[in-house]
C-alpha cells in the first residue's frame, strides 16, 4: 500500500471491510482486470462520482484512484471471493 495506506484504510471503513495490512499488496496495475459484479458490489454502491477523484496532474501515488486500484483484489478477497493472477512470461520484459 505504501503512501496509499491511510487513504486505503478510510476507503475500507466506507466499504465495511477490515483495513489492509501496510506493505506490498498484489494489485492490477493500470486497473486491467475482470471481476464478477457481486465481487465489486460494495465499491459500486459507494456512489462515487467524478467529483470524488483528484484532477489528473501526472500523479503517481496518493490519489483516490491509486488507493482504489490497490484495493481491488483486497476487496474481492474480503468478501470471500477468489482472485487469480495470470502472468505471461513473454509479456513481462517489454519495459526496461
Amino acid at each position: 500500500m505504501g503512501a496509499n495506506h491511510t487513504q486505503a484504510i478510510e476507503l475500507c471503513q466506507d466499504l465495511g471491510i477490515a483495513p489492509p495490512p501496510d506493505g506490498y499488496i498484489e494489485f492490477p496495475v493500470g486497473s486491467m482486470f475482470w471481476a464478477q459484479t457481486q465481487a465489486l458490489a460494495p465499491l459500486l454502491q459507494m456512489g462515487l462520482t467524478f467529483d470524488n477523484f483528484d484532477l489528473e496532474a501526472g500523479q503517481t501515488d496518493q490519489t483516490l484512484a491509486h488507493a482504489l486500484e490497490r484495493l481491488m483484489a483486497y476487496l474481492v478477497l474480503a468478501q470471500g471471493h477468489k482472485i487469480a493472477l495470470i502472468q505471461n512470461p513473454l509479456l513481462l520484459n517489454h519495459y526496461p
